[in-house]
């Protein structure tokens, strides 16, 4: 009788595969891998992605917003009289 099952699949516990010795194994090897993966993971963030957001935020504290700020204070009065001209304009 043909059950549309594939002979290896049974023959590995079916679908008890994860209690089998292969498939603890297999779990076992995984485990391990995410282990090493987390390990590694951790060290370039503690190494090289943290610093590098540290020194950046720092860059754009120190560096960026005040010249922001010093590049749009003149503008920000030319902004004001035009937004005045054409508020009195829109009235008209």
């Amino acid at each position: 009788m043909f059950s549309c099952v594939p002979i290896p699949f049974v023959k590995n516990g079916g679908l008890n595969f994860a209690s089998t010795k292969f498939g603890k194994f297999l779990i076992d090897m995984k485990k391990w891998f995410d282990s090493r993966a987390d390990i590694v993971s951790n060290f370039f963030k503690q190494y090289f992605r943290n610093p590098l957001v540290d020194a950046f935020k720092e860059f754009k504290n120190t560096v960026l917003d005040p010249l922001d700020k010093a590049l749009a204070s003149p503008f920000e009065s030319l902004n004001n009289e035009i937004d005045a001209i054409l508020v009195m304009i829109m009235q008209d």
